[in-house]
């Protein structure tokens, strides 16, 4: 999968994570089409998509936003939906 995407294999110790575009827990799954070597820097990381895969789940399960929509929202741009997202206090629906 690193080598698909121009990346050296093996990667240099904590500089990607072999990361899914919808994550498992918003109903994505294991296929090659939704893995890719997501780098940890510069800019928003895998650090950072990991904790809009956990708002997004919070806003599904508890706020009732639609699971396509967030599965739309990290798809389609995941940067913008964590920029989106990041300030937002638990308990306000974007």
């Amino acid at each position: 999968m690193f080598e698909r995407y121009g990346n050296a294999w093996p990667p240099p110790q904590g500089a990607f994570e072999l990361d899914h575009l919808i994550p498992l827990v918003l109903g994505g799954d294991n296929s090659e089409a939704n893995l890719w070597p997501q780098p940890a820097g510069p800019g928003p990381s895998f650090r950072d998509k990991d904790a809009l895969e956990v708002r997004l789940a919070w806003l599904v399960c508890v706020k009732g936003l639609p699971l396509v929509e967030a599965q739309h929202r990290i798809a389609t741009d995941w940067i913008a939906a964590w920029t989106a997202l990041r300030d937002i206090p638990r308990g306000k629906t974007p």
